[in-house]
Formats: structure tokens, sequence, C-alpha cells
């Protein structure tokens, strides 16, 4: 195997990235829900899964869109995506009728792929769609008439489909919460995530040996760039679950190794509530980012860094940026600052 861990890729699309940390060969890239995805298993399935895109009708710039928990199956798909430069859009998984309509119609998708578990809601949208995506099922097919099943997407053929891809090129539609109406889908590019991956390097102060326990999901920017970009740009390991469980949270730290985490603001003040325990700093996280303390009382980032032994870098961003665009740095951090932009960006505070 080609030890590529020291060097900075030199890759501007997520293809081209994909395929340089592919010579990592067998080192997991991916753990989700105890199943893992190798560097190089990720190059190979993507490319079969790319050339099945093809033979569906999928090419550069249509959309394939996901209602799936967090799973390997879904970088597989993102990943096959990015080798043919179609757009991936994940929608969450907590849509309902009229909202994941709504969604899945305004992604305009040729091709969509849904848990069976989420088939309810999928099944319940579907008289009201503009949209006629493929659709394909992972789980029991017939729990959506005249779905195919995602199997049929795992093709044999392993070669890498030849597509010219720049580093502007859309690669994701991302939606934002919606909190103030519809979820409103975000267009973003190749070099959007290679950005966003250095950024989080400098932050985290991520290398080689660095494994991340990432608690958000693909249909969220920072699922995708702290599980998935960040530490394929690094050569680390990501790690996810189906959902943030706080019973089970250093369990799977110490499982894992994790020595990098994600936690909200909320989350913390869950995982505060637990029983003090004299194995409470029994793990080997040294860093956590992107924590959002003004959703909780400022002084609750001090308690849980004392009790658990892991200084939390804050920061600020929003979708349409990219994660991190304002950090503190372990030698910059003041209480109730969300950092500073580091060069990435310029800053301009108004009023009305």
């Amino acid at each position: 195997m080609i030890d590529i861990m020291g060097r900075t890729p030199h890759a501007e699309t997520l293809r081209d990235l994909i395929i340089l940390r592919s010579e990592l060969g067998d080192k997991p890239f991916l753990i989700c829900r105890d199943v893992t995805l190798s560097y190089a298993r990720a190059h190979i399935q993507s490319n079969k899964v790319a050339n099945r895109l093809i033979e569906h009708g999928i090419g550069k710039g249509d959309v394939v869109a996901t209602l799936m928990y967090n799973s390997v199956e879904q970088a597989v798909i993102w990943f096959a995506c990015a080798k043919i430069g179609a757009i991936y859009a994940a929608l969450n998984v907590s849509l309902v009728k009229d909202d994941l309509c709504y969604s899945l119609n305004d992604t305009n998708a040729k091709l969509f792929v849904v848990d069976e578990e989420l088939s309810t809601a999928f099944v319940a949208a579907e008289p009201e769609l503009t949209v006629t995506p493929t659709v394909f099922v992972l789980g029991d097919i017939a729990v959506v008439d005249g779905a195919l099943p995602f199997e049929d997407l795992l093709g044999s053929d392993e070669t890498l489909p030849e597509v010219n891809i720049a580093a502007a090129d859309p690669m994701c539609i991302v939606y934002t919460g919606g909190s103030t109406s519809m979820p409103k889908g975000v267009l973003v590019s190749h070099l959007y995530y290679i950005a966003a991956a250095i950024r989080y390097g400098d932050i985290a102060e991520a290398g080689q040996e660095d494994v991340h326990f990432a608690n958000s999901h693909f249909f969220h920017i920072g699922g995708q760039q702290f599980a998935i970009t960040g530490p394929l740009y690094h050569g680390m390991t990501g790690i996810m679950e189906k959902w943030f469980s706080a019973s089970n949270y250093w369990n799977t730290i110490q499982k894992y190794g994790v020595t990098i985490i994600d936690p909200l603001g909320t989350m913390m003040a869950v995982l505060l509530r637990a029983p003090k325990s004299n194995s409470d700093k029994d793990h080997k996280v040294r860093i956590g980012v992107g924590i959002a303390a003004g959703q909780v009382r400022r002084d609750l980032r001090d308690e849980f860094e004392e009790r658990f032994g892991t200084p939390m870098m804050e920061v600020y961003s929003m979708t349409e940026l990219g994660v991190l665009i304002c950090s503190e740095r372990t030698f910059d951090r003041r209480l109730g600052s969300c950092g500073r932009p580091h060069g990435w960006a310029e800053i301009l505070i108004v009023d009305e």
C-alpha cells in the first residue's frame, strides 16, 4: 500500500480525491452502524454504481436523490455521483408527506433511493409528485410499487467512467432546515467540499491517525463534512450511527478509539445529565468542533471540558458557506465567541 497519509492531496474535485485516497487500500474510511467501508472498496463500489447510473440514463448534471438513514450505501451513492458529474441530494429522513413532496419535486431527481423503513413517507407523497424518478429501495422492494432493488445498482463493471469534471461543477443539493418555510436547497460545488475539508484540518489539527465520530446525518452539511469529506481529505476514519444516542455515546467513542467529536450544545447538555463516573475521561478524544454554544448557557462548554477532559472549539457558519467559516483554535479561544474567519471569509455586521 502506498503511504500518502502525510501528503496534502492535490485534488480539486471529490472525484479526484476519492481516486487518490483509494491508495489507502483496506484502511477503514467509514464505519457506519458497525459496517465498515474501506478506502479501496469506496472507490470500487462507487465505480460500479456510477456505471449502473449511466445505464439508467443518469449523466452529468442529473440529480440522484435519497431518503435514507446513515449508511455506507449512502456514501457509495454520493461517490458514484461524484464520479460522473451527477448531483447528489440527500433528503431529511424526518420529512413527511407535504415537505417530502416539495423537496423531492424541487430536486427534479431522475433517480431516487429510499430505505424500506422510510418508504411509507414516500408512498404518501408519491401521488402529488411532479417528478417521476426511477425508484430503488434498500430492503424489501414490495413496499413501493414498481421499485427496483438497491442491489441492482451494484453492477459488475469496476471501470472508472470517463467524465470531465471541474472544481466549480455542482456536486450536491443540501437542504436547510426549513424553520421559516419549506426547506431551501443549496447547490454546492466540488470545491466547496475541498475547501471545507482544508478548514476542518486546520481547526481539528487533523492527522493520519485521527478517528472522527460525527453526530449528524448525510442530509446535513455537518454530517457530510465531518464524517465524509473531512476524513476523506485527511486520510482518516469517520464514524456514524443511525441517531445520536446519549446512552451509547461514550461506548462508541471507546470502541473505535475516537479522537475527534462534534456534539452540538444541546447534545452536550444531555451528556452532562448522566451520573458522573470515574471513567468519564477514559477515552482518546483530544478535541471537539462545532458545538453551537449559542443554543445553551455559555458556561456549559467549560463544564463539559472539565468533566470529560476534551477541549471544545466553537464555530459559526451556514449551509450556503460550508462549515467552519469562523472558528476557534486551541491557541485562540474566548468564552462566548465563535472564533475568527482565519482568512476564509470577510465579515460585515450591518444594521437595517
